[in-house]
């Protein structure tokens, strides 16, 4: 099963999925209680938009590890993908019931906060990310976007140009620093 599980990954790193998936497919018929082809598969699904399939295998790794956060996160993930907001938020509550300084939890949560147009919600969610990883790319992005929702445009702009010391070729950073800009009236900056 190690093998072919390797093969799978590779199969991925080529975006091959529908081949990995088969690949990871196969270990789980050799041995069901694999948890890295059960989470090897799920995730390829939902890379194939799958996520309600995926499902499953999430809820197969976590009856033998209830408190995988991985597996808690992606499936999270999945829920978010079929629109099932209150069911992805209860699986990275749980992630963070057990470690709160899960970033991924945290920037899963302002997404979806993001998503609901509960856009301060998403903010304390974003800033809370940052306060463990202040260059996490993502975080500042949808936390700049966050406050530009809310029209706090200072600190939009502070997002966006930590964003830009990060990657000063971010385009959408410097698209979403003009837009705000504009609506700031500030058109020689």
């Amino acid at each position: 099963p190690e093998a072919l599980n390797y093969l799978g990954l590779c199969w991925l790193e080529l975006e091959e999925f529908e081949a990995a998936l088969e690949t990871f497919k196969r270990v789980t018929a050799i041995d069901p209680q694999d948890e890295e082809a059960l989470y090897n598969t799920a995730t390829t699904l939902i890379k194939l938009n799958r996520a309600k399939e995926a499902l499953g295998y999430f809820d197969r790794i976590l009856d033998i590890s209830p408190d995988n956060p991985d597996a808690l996160n992606y499936r999270g993930i999945a829920f978010c993908r079929l629109e099932r907001s209150k069911e992805a938020l209860k699986s990275f509550d749980q992630v963070l019931e057990k470690d709160p300084e899960n970033i991924k939890a945290l920037y899963n949560v302002g997404v979806v906060c993001f998503k609901l147009n509960i856009f301060e919600t998403a903010a304390r969610a974003f800033r809370e990310a940052l306060s463990i990883n202040p260059w996490h790319e993502q975080s500042l992005r949808y936390l700049g976007i966050s406050l530009a929702k809310v029209e706090d445009y200072e600190e939009a702009l502070r997002a966006f140009d930590k964003l830009l010391k990060i990657n000063p070729r971010d385009v959408r950073a410097m698209n979403y620093r003009g837009v705000i800009l504009g609506k700031m009236e500030k058109y020689g900056e």
